[in-house]
């Protein structure tokens, strides 16, 4: 019996089904399916059945998530008395991203440490893709991968790399317009009928402010501190509007001068997520841990 098992037996029984599990947990069908076939020939009975069209517990599947997760609660009890008391016998952490989390949350994660007298050394990267980032955790070239893309391809690009690897979800977010409140005209039509559309012709950091002529702007979702000066000076000196995450606006543009309207005529899920690797030591499942306190989410 394994952690894991225990894990997704309760998150079969909150959602209803092994495909409903599956995509919380951000694993694929197949992975789901296997671990319970392979809980219930260990236990020797059934866990599931099937009611209109729903998976439920049997009646000893019940006994069997009772116990699961009072495991669960205490693994993570245990796991965090061991993160404040252990040590700190890391001192160089390196981090791989394609995301503005590691712009925006871990600034306040590092000065956290300092000012602790913890002395931690972070090599931040910014990579250029999602995979990129997976295979140099995979292969320890980096402790940590941050990772902003959309759901569907996320859970297609690491189904390869889910046994080595543990992807911690930090929060879901949407794509969002930015613009100057003078420049709304009430009307979200041309943003929603452009956006996709521009992002054939993206201009980003290639051509300067006063030569621009676009109103939409489209932002890759790797921000950096840098790439978010270019975003206020696109605002500020040019009519364009800027596309990016809920989660970069929050941080940069949350002021009384900007809104952001969601691009409701498109379902795009951003996922911000962490990545390392599953026989990660407490000091880098604590700093995930933190990055994902940071964003503000319970």
């Amino acid at each position: 019996m394994r952690f894991e098992q225990l894990e997704y037996l309760e998150a079969v029984a909150e959602n209803g089904s092994f495909s409903a599990a599956a995509q919380k947990l951000y694993v694929t069908q197949q992975a789901v399916s296997i671990s319970m076939k392979q809980l219930e020939e260990e236990m020797g009975r059934p866990l599931f059945v099937k009611e209109n069209n729903k998976t439920v517990l049997t009646e000893y599947g019940e006994q069997m998530l009772a116990f699961a997760r009072n495991t669960l609660a205490e693994k993570e009890s245990l796991a965090e008395r061991f993160r404040e008391g252990m040590p700190q016998m890391r001192t160089h952490v390196r981090i791989g991203s394609t995301s503005c989390v590691a712009s925006l949350a871990l600034p306040s994660v590092i000065a956290g440490y300092e000012a602790r007298k913890q002395e931690l050394f972070f090599e931040i990267s910014s990579m250029e893709t999602m995979l990129a980032v997976l295979e140099q955790v995979r292969s320890g070239e980096k402790d940590i991968g941050f990772i902003s893309i959309n759901a569907e391809t996320f859970q297609q690009k690491f189904s390869a790399f889910e046994e080595e690897l543990q992807a911690e979800i930090l929060m879901r977010d949407e794509i969002v317009a930015v613009m100057k409140k003078e420049s709304y005209s009430g009307s979200r039509e041309s943003l929603e009928e452009t956006v996709f559309d521009s992002q054939k012709k993206t201009l980003f950091n290639v051509e300067p402010a006063d030569k621009w002529d676009h109103n939409l702007m489209v932002v890759p979702f790797s921000a950096s501190s840098n790439d978010i000066d270019f975003h206020r000076a696109m605002l500020e000196k040019t009519s364009a509007s800027v596309v990016m995450t809920g989660l970069s606006y929050q941080y940069f543009f949350n002021t009384r001068k900007y809104i952001a309207l969601p691009i409701e005529n498109q379902e795009v899920t951003i996922l911000h997520t962490a990545v390392y690797r599953r026989d990660a030591d407490a000091v880098i499942q604590e700093i995930v841990r933190k990055v994902r306190t940071e964003l503000h989410i319970k």
